[in-house]
């Protein structure tokens, strides 16, 4: 029972279970922003600072950690938890010391039960004294209490109420040692409201040199406020003030940090300090700010929409589209929502999801949709190739949502032109394209180029060049892309003259100092070889190559960086594969080395694997050039030494490389170009895809083990601290590839799964996984791994139809065609899953378990009209449904196909990009010359095959 002056207050303790697993177990998520969900840790405001510490060494070590990359709230939120921390452990020795009293009050409880039972019989005999219920009402405060004697406290903290359920049970001892910190706290917080005579004049006099204007007579003064009342948030909010005053923004952001923490009920200065981060380009702690205000105010939408919209800039799209459904659910008609959602849904790869938001929130609310749903919506329909449903859409706002004098938007008209041509109304689509025209090309550059891509499409090259013939000739939109396609467009329309002096003019015009001279010149190049000009392509390449190679390296070390970049581009581009590792190798292992070093003395633990793969690529980066390549290329040497003598044999150079250790790497310091270390590779994007590219190199030169050192060392040193995660994951996808060039089929699978889980909806992850069921042929175990994934991501495409390809590659067609039809669903239009479903039809009609054959092969050719349809390639829809007819013996069926195979040439573009290998005659001649042999006609096939396979 508690008295009256000791009454119920609620404890944040109470949570301490909950606090220890939010917290304690998952420090990085409450770093990250992560909240909690009825989290109080305020009630009280204890402390910040204890006895003896100094706020000025605080914000010393704030100031160090921004400066090597952390943000400022790391800190104050660990100096948080670790008082959260001190308290629990307070608490804990406080029931320690109760423990002896509890057995003296159980003794004191005992007696007086024995007291009790005498009183009842001296009041049954009529003997006057207190009976027990009136003797505990008057130890509660008698008669000061409600009107039946007791108070609510009384009644809520009886144990009957804890028998009842109507309070969970407590232990006493516990009860009792909360509340004697309590005391304590209620005690401290007391003395921190009086404050001394001192600090409050002080306070005041810094205050009126705020107002006088003099700044830095000010903040001395609050330095002295702050030493003397460390826990006083009001100088830090001051000391806020002043240094924006003076320009100062990060020791401004720094105090209202500190102020923050001491007062954290005030959500003004929470939501002020997300706003002052964000701006400063703090985004984490933005994160962390936001999610201090809805740990307070769960209803505060505003701030649940900023912090989902951060989420997405740090590319954190699972709890950005948390965040966002949050909100759709607390305030559906939010008109911005939806958008967002949308985007998120389709960087995600989630179409369709993207498509139902912005349909359903249009259909239910169609007062708050505005041009910009219909925009994005019809975006969506465009991706996905669906036309009509994009043309219906731009008619039915135009009339819904436009007034009579109000124009549709040029974006919109140009997405209505595009589903025009797509459906084979060149001249309406014409027409809309032609408004473009009239605008200026420097702000809608990538509507003329959508035009001019849609044009050239549609076969209609002519009607294309006047689109890139504006972009190619304004400098602020002309690029590599846009002179491929004028040269494309050109060339289709057989003027190779004009292809050529596109490029001409381009490298005339930008001259050897254009970031694009080089991109330009390479392209001239090919188009030389295209045009079978070997000669002339060499010589461009010739003269780019010289130009690098008369200019040496500069002494400053900004020209120096830029000089590298620009030789290695310039190599790159060239193809010199031997010239450009020459280059770069060097470089990165200097890099690598300076920054492990760096690390290395910041952590003072150093890494000996990593040591060692650094001195290997010193090495071997030092002794590049030298190496010549034996004869026996692929020659494995196997060591054949004993399993001892091995070991001692590795023990012997682990104790010499101990020995001249610190020789070898004072010497190999300076292994770049004058000793050159690119500190930006953490930051900048150029160094980073030189490591890309360096990759890349020895990949193609079959260098794998140099390969695999070189980025599996840029892992170890550079991995954790690369803020963004698809640099670790391009890395790893590399080392995946010199894995799998070295055999190591193990390392291999471990490096592409990390990639795998990251990315489940990229391509190129799934190729290589595909090479590397190629190299291995385990098909079960490819099962193994796409199951889990596969329940995971039930809307990922590449999983469904890897998985879909490993049932048919096992003769379990039943089960091929369930993960086919499940991405039949997601994506109704893709033409490879309706060539996917058409294949396994076929395959399951050529089996004996299939139930209905007819059926069956009706399907698997509905299926491939379907994908003809979809494909927009008269020769491969052709030569697929010829090939498919072949395959069932319908030989009637499969010539005709053949035939027009024969006389259908690829599409234009496709046989551009692609060359002859696109072209599918060849086959097709093939697989009639066998059709005509089988049938008797030997003639016949052996003049198709001298027409269309004679070399």
């Amino acid at each position: 029972m508690a008295s009256d002056d000791e009454e119920y207050v609620p404890s944040d303790l109470d949570e301490e279970a909950f606090l220890q697993q939010a917290y304690a177990t998952d420090e990085e998520a409450y770093l990250q922003g992560a909240t909690t969900a009825d989290e109080d840790d305020d009630e009280e405001a204890p402390e910040f600072f204890g006895e003896g510490a100094d706020p000025m060494a605080l914000l010393t070590s704030m100031q160090a950690r921004e400066a090597a990359g952390h943000q400022p709230y790391e800190l104050l939120a660990a100096r948080k938890r670790r008082n959260r921390r001190e308290r629990r452990n307070a608490v804990a020795a406080l029931e320690a010391e109760e423990e002896p009293a509890e057995e003296e009050v159980e003794e004191e409880a005992e007696e007086e039960g024995d007291e009790g039972e005498e009183g009842e019989d001296a009041e049954a005999d009529g003997a006057p004294g207190p009976s027990r219920r009136g003797g505990r009402r008057g130890r509660a405060g008698g008669g000061e209490g409600g009107v039946f004697g007791v108070k609510v406290t009384d009644i809520w903290s009886d144990q009957l109420a804890e028998e009842l359920g109507l309070q969970p049970r407590r232990s006493r001892k516990k009860q009792r040692a909360r509340e004697r910190w309590r005391k304590k706290s209620a005690a401290k917080g007391k003395r921190r409201r009086d404050l001394p005579e001192e600090v409050t004049s002080r306070l005041g006099e810094a205050n009126m040199l705020y107002a006088t204007g003099r700044n830095h007579e000010a903040i001395a003064k609050l330095m002295e406020v702050i030493r003397l009342a460390p826990n006083l948030p009001d100088p830090y909010v001051t000391l806020g003030l002043l240094h924006d005053t003076i320009g100062d923004a990060k020791k401004s952001l720094d105090f209202y940090m500190i102020a923050a923490h001491l007062t954290p009920k005030d959500i003004s200065l929470w939501k002020r300090l997300a706003t002052l981060s964000t701006d400063h380009g703090q985004i984490r702690q933005a994160i962390y700010c936001f999610s201090q205000v809805l740990k307070r105010d769960k209803e505060d939408l505003e701030a649940r929409y900023d912090r989902a919209m951060l989420y997405a800039d740090m590319g954190e799209n699972k709890r950005a589209i948390e965040g966002l459904e949050q909100v759709q659910q607390m305030r559906p008609d939010h008109s911005e929502v939806p958008k967002a959602l949308a985007r998120l849904y389709h960087r995600t790869g989630q179409p369709h999801k993207a498509v139902l938001a912005l349909q359903s929130h249009i259909s239910d609310y169609p007062h708050q949709t505005d041009l910009t749903h219909i925009n994005i919506l019809a975006e969506l329909h465009c991706d996905a190739g669906q036309w009509e449903p994009v043309l219906n859409l731009i008619t039915k706002a135009e009339e819904e949502l436009l007034g009579p004098d109000d124009e549709l938007p040029i974006d919109l008209r140009i997405k209505a032109g595009m589903a025009h041509a797509y459906l084979g109304d060149i001249a309406a689509a014409a027409e809309a394209f032609n408004t473009v025209l009239q605008e200026p090309v420097e702000s809608f550059s990538d509507l003329y180029l959508d035009a001019a891509q849609v044009l050239m499409d549609v076969g209609q090259p002519d009607k294309a060049l006047p689109f890139l013939a504006e972009l190619a000739e304004n400098p602020d939109s002309s690029s590599p892309a846009v002179w491929t396609r004028l040269a494309s467009c050109h060339r289709a329309l057989d003027d190779t003259d004009a292809a050529l002096h596109v490029y001409q003019t381009v490298v005339q015009q930008l001259g050897p100092d254009h970031p694009g001279y080089i991109d330009a010149v390479v392209a001239l190049a090919e188009l030389h070889r295209e045009l079978g000009q070997q000669d002339e392509a060499d010589k461009v390449l010739a003269d780019l190559e010289s130009l690098i190679r008369s200019q040496d390296m500069p002494g400053d070390r900004a020209a120096a960086y830029e000089f590298v970049l620009r030789r290695a581009n310039i190599l790159y581009a060239c193809g010199k594969n031997e010239a450009y590792l020459d280059v770069t190798m060097p470089v990165l292992s200097s890099t690598l080395r300076a920054l492990e070093a760096e690390h290395r003395q910041l952590a003072g633990e150093p890494d000996q694997k990593l040591a060692k793969r650094l001195r290997f690529l010193t090495r071997r980066a030092a002794a590049r050039g030298g190496e010549a390549e034996g004869v026996f290329v692929g020659y494995k040497k196997y060591d054949r030494r004993k399993q001892h003598i091995r070991e001692l044999d590795e023990r012997a150079e682990a104790y010499l490389a101990a020995q001249s250790g610190a020789e070898s790497e004072g010497g190999d310091e300076e292994a770049g170009p004058s000793g050159l270390v690119l500190q930006e590779l953490l930051r900048e994007e150029a160094p980073f895809m030189m490591l890309i590219q360096t990759g890349q190199v020895l990949l193609a030169e079959r260098q794998y083990r140099e390969a695999r050192e070189l980025l599996q060392a840029a892992l170890d040193v550079c991995g954790k601290r690369w803020a963004d995660r698809w640099k670790r994951d391009a890395v790893r996808l590399l080392v995946f590839e010199a894995a799998l060039g070295q055999r190591d089929f193990q390392a291999a699978m471990t490096s592409l799964r990390t990639v795998a889980h990251n990315w489940p909806r990229s391509v190129v992850v799934w190729n290589g996984f595909s090479r590397y069921l190629q190299e291995t042929g385990g098909v079960r175990q490819a099962q193994k791994m796409l199951a889990p994934l596969r329940q995971r991501q039930p809307t990922c495409l590449p999983l469904m139809l890897l998985l879909g390809h490993c049932h048919l590659l096992n003769t379990q067609y039943a089960e091929a065609l369930g993960e086919y039809f499940h991405a039949y669903r997601v994506a109704p239009h893709e033409p490879l899953v309706l060539l996917c479903i058409a294949a396994a039809l076929l395959n399951q009609a050529a089996t004996k378990r299939v139930p209905n054959r007819h059926r069956a092969v009706l399907q698997a050719f509905a299926f491939l009209q379907e994908y003809g349809d979809a494909r927009c390639n008269l020769q491969e829809a052709a030569y697929n449904l010829g090939r498919g007819a072949h395959q069932l013996g319908l030989m009637h069926i499969a010539a005709p196909f053949y035939e027009r195979v024969l006389e259908t040439g690829p599409p234009p573009g496709a046989a551009a990009a692609a060359g002859a290998t696109y072209d599918l005659r060849r086959e097709a001649a093939h697989n009639l010359a066998l059709i005509y042999r089988q049938s008797g006609a030997a003639p016949l096939a052996r003049q198709l095959l001298r027409q269309h396979l004679t070399v």
